[in-house]
């Protein structure tokens, strides 16, 4: 653990995690005990794992840590999203998986993922609403308690549409489901403002200048910093960027899909 490459850490975590979790195995469940104190077994699992995919240098656990962090940290390359958003690590963070749609995910390794993330840098967590129906938005807001909101970007999309069984219904901009959506976000994030705030699909029954121009008023407020899209086009952006400045877009850019 003390030789793992920093620059493989982040492919680890995303990648490797349950293959290097199985070797962890043989130490035992004696050991593992030794190791991490008299803790549930899910949990004691959970940060084995952890410490076994992303390395001491990359967790605040004092029994992992080493002289990577320090390195890590000043090496951490860093973005402006656009011209006008927030400067942000070059890496960011999806959250998505642990709540929804990648199969069963553990709490506390989540936690300790994301937890992992920001002490090699990254800035940048990405969230929606919708992932786990609220559920992401809580873990998020767990994993951020005992840390500096401030030193965080959180960059939400919204307006997606869900029935108890999470079916998928369709996409709401409207202005007034705007403010709403962003109301129950600021509860279950425990915090006062959202950096990137954005529709997840553009809605076809609904100009985006008046779904835009409704978290500009939010901006106004003091509710959201900076506005970004997701999965639009030339025609929209340049119709959004009319009525506020836009920060950024998020598009899937995926081999498998």
């Amino acid at each position: 653990l003390d030789e793992l490459d920093p620059e493989l850490a982040l492919e680890l975590a995303n990648g490797l995690r349950h293959r290097l979790l199985a070797d962890e195995q043989s130490l035992g469940r004696s050991r593992e005990a030794q190791l991490l104190g008299e803790r549930d077994e899910r949990a004691q699992l959970a940060q084995v794992g952890h410490a076994a995919t992303i390395g001491r240098g990359f967790t605040t656990d004092p029994r992992f840590r080493s002289a990577l962090f320090g390195r890590t940290m000043k090496d951490m390359n860093t973005r402006k999203l656009g011209t006008t958003g927030p400067e942000v690590s070059a890496i960011g963070l999806g959250a998505m998986g642990m709540s929804d749609l990648y199969g069963p995910a553990d709490e506390g390794e989540s936690i300790a993922t994301i937890h992992a993330a920001i002490d090699a840098g990254i800035t940048l967590i990405d969230t929606g609403d919708f992932y786990g129906s609220g559920r992401n938005e809580l873990l998020i807001a767990k994993a951020l308690k005992d840390r500096d909101r401030d030193a965080v970007t959180i960059s939400v999309k919204f307006g997606a549409l869900r029935d108890p069984a999470g079916a998928w219904l369709g996409i709401d901009g409207r202005p007034a489901a705007v403010k709403s959506f962003l109301a129950y976000t600021l509860n279950r994030l425990g915090t006062d403002h959202i950096d990137v705030y954005r529709l997840t699909r553009v809605d076809p029954t609904v100009p985006i200048e008046e779904t835009i121009g409704a978290i500009a008023e939010m901006v106004e407020a003091g509710y959201v910093r900076h506005i970004g899209l997701s999965e639009a086009g030339a025609d929209t952006i340049r119709r959004a960027a009319a009525v506020h400045p836009i920060s950024d877009m998020q598009i899937e850019y995926s081999l498998i899909s």
